[in-house]
Formats: C-alpha cells, sequence, structure tokens
C-alpha cells in the first residue's frame, strides 16, 4: 500500500512540474518570437509567475522532505511576482 501511495503521489506531483516546464519553454519561445520589449517583459513575468510556481509545487510533492520549503517558496514567487489586474486594462 505504500509503495502503491508513492507511486500516486509521484504521479501527481509530475502533473504541476510538466506544466512549469511548459510555462518556461513557452517563454523562452516567446523572449524570441515578440516584436519589442514590453512584450518580451510580458513574456518574461509570466515565467516568473506560472513556471516557478508550478517547478517549486511539483518538486515539492515529488521530494516529500522539501514539502514546506517548496510551498512557501511557491508562495512567496506568486505575491512578489509582476501583476497586473484585467480591470487596469
Amino acid at each position: 500500500m505504500g509503495d502503491l501511495l508513492h507511486d500516486l503521489i509521484q504521479l501527481v506531483g509530475l502533473v504541476p512540474l510538466w506544466s512549469g516546464v511548459i510555462f518556461c519553454g513557452l517563454a523562452v519561445l516567446g523572449m524570441f518570437r515578440f516584436p519589442d520589449v514590453y512584450a518580451r517583459l510580458h513574456a518574461s513575468g509570466k515565467v516568473s509567475t506560472m513556471g516557478m510556481a508550478g517547478l517549486l509545487l511539483g518538486t515539492a510533492l515529488i521530494m516529500p522532505s522539501t514539502l514546506l520549503k517548496g510551498i512557501v517558496l511557491a508562495i512567496f514567487v506568486v505575491i512578489t511576482s509582476p501583476y497586473r489586474p484585467i480591470s487596469s486594462l
């Protein structure tokens, strides 16, 4: 039973980990493809929020010894990241 639970937690941890990797890859692609400085800043700002939070949460789930540190770091990244509310557009 313990091995099944361990494997299930690792599979659940892979979802945010791979989503973080995909966000980081798309941000790198955006840095090359976007035409001006402001659009490139937008791409780099999104990777700091979504990509890093996904990588940290996935790592925290896969490695239980770093669970508390990963969650605290992910919360810190989300709180301190550049944010522009939709209502200000």
